[in-house]
């Protein structure tokens, strides 16, 4: 059964040999699925048109470019929220918290709870109301996200604007405008770990 959390879960994780193997598979699931999917179809295809075009070398090298070294386009909801204050922590032990009460556990035991793949994989085994409710309270981060995504002109972007279809709530213009505002990242700077140690 095809279950579109769970697809963006894959779609934003690291790009594997996997998901390019699996991608007539998917295919198939969103012809059989048209009239659910709607106009996500058409999103959900291009994206896939993309990894299939690419190989898995550029499409790994285009992930970590855009949401290891961008801290403006990090997966993880609560750092753009908290930043790495305490109070991101304690986000995060609150959304612990919810996972197991629906006996969710997290796959990837290298990923932490507020990573957006991680999130939504939790999403993919709730029933569609309560989905959709969640992935509401977040969709603030998901529009920042996807307006930033917009503005660098890549086809993740795509995924983002599934997430934001599929919400029941529209974004809040004003936070959302606030949160683009505040952002300090510069497009010329990396983060210290992922500079070349100088030989002299």
């Amino acid at each position: 059964m095809f279950n579109i959390y769970k697809v963006l879960s894959v779609f934003l994780s690291y790009p594997s040999t996997d998901l390019k193997n699996d991608i007539c598979y998917i295919n198939d699931m969103i012809k059989n699925d048209k009239i659910t999917l709607k106009d996500n179809s058409i999103l959900l295809r291009d994206f896939l048109t993309f990894i299939d075009k690419n190989d898995i070398l550029f499409l790994q090298e285009h992930y970590v470019s855009i949401f290891d070294r961008r801290k403006d386009c990090s997966l993880y909801i609560f750092e753009h929220i908290h930043g790495d204050s305490r109070e991101r922590g304690m986000a995060m032990i609150d959304l612990l918290n919810l996972y197991k009460k629906s006996n969710f556990i997290i796959s990837n035991k290298s990923e932490l709870p507020d990573h957006i793949p991680v999130f939504l994989e939790y999403l993919s085994l709730l029933p569609d109301e309560k989905a959709s409710l969640l992935l509401g309270e977040i969709i603030n981060i998901v529009s920042v996200i996807s307006k930033r995504l917009i503005k660098i002109n890549t086809e993740y972007q795509k995924p983002f604007a599934i997430l934001e279809n599929l919400s029941p709530v529209k974004c809040d213009n004003k936070i959302v405008d606030k949160l683009l505002k505040e952002s300090k990242f510069n497009i010329n700077d990396y983060d210290k770990e992922w500079e070349e140690p100088k030989v002299f």
